[in-house]
């Protein structure tokens, strides 16, 4: 169907908003979909794309994976009352109910590794070979009162308390972890597309 409608490049996706992998992992087999029973779904979509001529870059998201913001709490974005970050609202602090929007902060360095270390597995189990591109989905400005980024606040000379700052240090902050996954996806493997989504959104409230 992709190569009736001439389609040239397709996005395939190895990890979703709920924590779930869809590939072979090795690094992190108990984060496999349970109800995967091929666990080469994600190689195997790329090499029929790939036959047919059709690039894939491979999806992964950043803020939002449900799995790990009830893993480690510690690794989610902090408002400035101490609650946890929900981008759905009518969620807010109700662990029990289903969604994905807890927001995970990158400024974590326990979280940003754990990113690092997915995408190295990622490459690992599909080879450098078969991935065209890298797609970085929901990084996105967060006000965001974790320790890290008040620590990271205070040492740039930001206020804390002060909506405004907070927001010019996430948005500082997020360039700077730009560029760091994309020197860190080059490393393995140059010639590559990396495609990183943002929403300024929040900048314009």
């Amino acid at each position: 169907m992709l190569d009736s409608a001439r389609v040239n490049s397709v996005s395939c996706f190895a990890r979703c908003h709920h924590g779930m992998l869809y590939y072979d992992s090795k690094r992190f087999p108990k984060l496999v979909h349970p109800g995967l029973k091929n666990k080469n779904l994600l190689l195997e979509q790329i090499d029929a794309c790939h036959k047919r001529g059709i690039r894939v870059p491979v999806y992964t998201t950043i803020q939002w994976d449900y799995h790990m913001s009830r893993l480690h709490p510690d690794w989610c974005c902090m408002t400035a009352d101490g609650g946890l970050v929900d981008s759905c609202e009518e969620l807010i602090n109700q662990i029990y109910e289903p969604g994905f929007y807890r927001t995970l902060c990158v400024n974590n360095p326990d979280y940003r590794q754990f990113l690092k270390d997915h995408i190295q597995d990622l490459f690992q189990a599909l080879t450098p070979e078969r991935i065209d591109g890298i797609f970085l989905d929901i990084v996105n400005v967060v006000d965001c009162s974790c320790q890290h980024c008040v620590d990271g606040m205070l040492k740039l000379g930001y206020d804390p308390t002060d909506k405004q700052d907070r927001t010019a240090y996430a948005v500082q902050m997020l360039k700077e972890f730009r560029l760091e996954m994309t020197a860190f996806i080059k490393n393995l493997k140059e010639d590559i597309t990396i495609f990183i989504t943002e929403d300024i959104s929040d900048r314009l409230r």
